[in-house]
């Protein structure tokens, strides 16, 4: 479905003098034509919408490709690290941690009574 609200005539690509290219901007809201379209010079400043070629559809490559796949290896990867060696990090950490608390600790206080 293509939606199009041209005024009656429009657009006829009018050319003025000093103006050979025509009307080649869109405007709403004109005088002439309330809530229809008009074409219109481009370089008169008021409520327009310039003409320019559309762009091109998104294209997937396989620049793109590849690189979804490497992240997703990537990703896959560290879920695998984390599951396999995660148990054994936090053994390793917690084991530290209980050594370092069960070591005496000593100090002087000078306000302490003996």
């Amino acid at each position: 479905i293509v939606y199009k609200n041209w005024g009656p005539g429009q657009p006829n690509n009018h050319q003025t003098a000093g103006h050979k290219e025509g009307q080649d901007c869109a405007e709403i809201g004109s005088q002439k034509f309330k809530t229809q379209w008009n074409d219109a010079d481009c370089t008169i400043a008021h409520k327009f919408i310039c003409e320019r070629p559309a762009r091109p559809p998104l294209k997937v490559g396989a620049e793109v490709i590849v690189g979804i796949i490497i992240a997703v290896v990537t990703v896959c990867g560290a879920i695998i690290a984390a599951i396999i060696f995660g148990p054994r990090l936090y053994r390793s950490i917690r084991q530290k941690t209980a050594s370092n608390a069960n070591t005496a600790m000593s100090f002087n206080n000078p306000m302490a009574a003996s």
